[in-house]
């Protein structure tokens, strides 16, 4: 869709999208100029996050929201902090999801998010461990903003 190659920003939070809408989102060839994408409150689950985690589109993204009623766990963590094409994030906003310590380790541990200046994990669950997995990240080092409450 020649209409939408320019389009950089795109908020489309709260349409009960599932996983099946992030795919679509993942996958669709005129969101290649993306560089903010809005998917609050939409029920993504981990197979929606392994979906944007694998976009072949979406590699210039820098602010990605995923928070609230997204049902994201660690395994949904695990893709998004193990994606290349995601790798070029600066911001990403995972509060109000179920990641855990066990998310919380992957991002910790993320070798290709090393570009992220703003983290929020807010409501996931984490107990000090995985605050002090984030809090002592040896690669998330470029980190302005951390949040974890």
């Amino acid at each position: 869709m020649k209409n939408l190659q320019n389009l950089e920003t795109l908020d489309i939070s709260e349409n009960q999208l599932g996983p099946e809408g992030a795919r679509a989102i993942a996958e669709h060839p005129g969101f290649g100029n993306l560089k903010t994408l809005y998917l609050s409150n939409n029920h993504i689950t981990d197979e929606g996050a392994v979906s944007l985690a694998q976009s072949e589109t979406l590699t210039g993204l820098q602010t990605l929201y995923l928070d609230c009623n997204n049902w994201i766990h660690a395994e949904g963590a695990r893709a998004i902090a193990e994606s290349d094409a995601l790798s070029s994030l600066q911001k990403l906003v995972l509060a109000l999801n179920a990641i855990g310590d066990e998310g919380a380790f992957y991002l910790a541990n993320s070798k290709k998010l090393t570009s992220l200046t703003s983290l929020n994990v807010a409501g996931n669950g984490l107990s000090p461990m995985g605050d002090s997995l984030l809090g002592a990240s040896e690669t998330l080092t470029r980190l302005k903003s951390l949040e974890i409450v």
